[in-house]
């Protein structure tokens, strides 16, 4: 969860942002970024809830605590937020714009439909 949000391949609207410029992508990015990051604190909060809940709890017959396995979901609540965090600062810096912004997939199909052409 938390390297799909590094990468920007879970949470975001990249497909409706990625057409827009200036003020309104700034906005809407902004906005969403701000969005992930609360939900990240919520999942950071119930997750250390859950996990203190399990403390006492063990897995038979392995006596393995719960907590072991309880423990990575406010883990990567805060890599979560964090990502968020660092995409806020430079989108503020530098732009939002990324790679995703270049949609490369019509270019990729014309190429192959005139190859299979000249083919037949």
């Amino acid at each position: 969860m938390a390297a799909a949000t590094r990468r920007n391949d879970h949470f975001y609207l990249t497909e409706i942002t990625k057409r827009m410029t200036g003020a309104p992508r700034n906005t809407i990015e902004t906005v969403n970024r701000v969005i992930v990051l609360i939900v990240a604190i919520v999942i950071v909060w119930c997750g250390t809830q859950n996990t203190l809940l399990d403390l006492g709890s063990y897995r038979m017959p392995s006596l393995i605590p719960l907590t072991v396995y309880t423990a990575i979901v406010p883990i990567s609540g805060v890599l979560v937020a964090l990502f968020s965090v660092e995409q806020l600062v430079n989108g503020w810096k530098n732009g939002y714009a990324g790679p995703e912004d270049k949609d490369d997939t019509r270019e990729v199909i014309a190429s192959r439909s005139a190859r299979r052409a000249s083919f037949c």
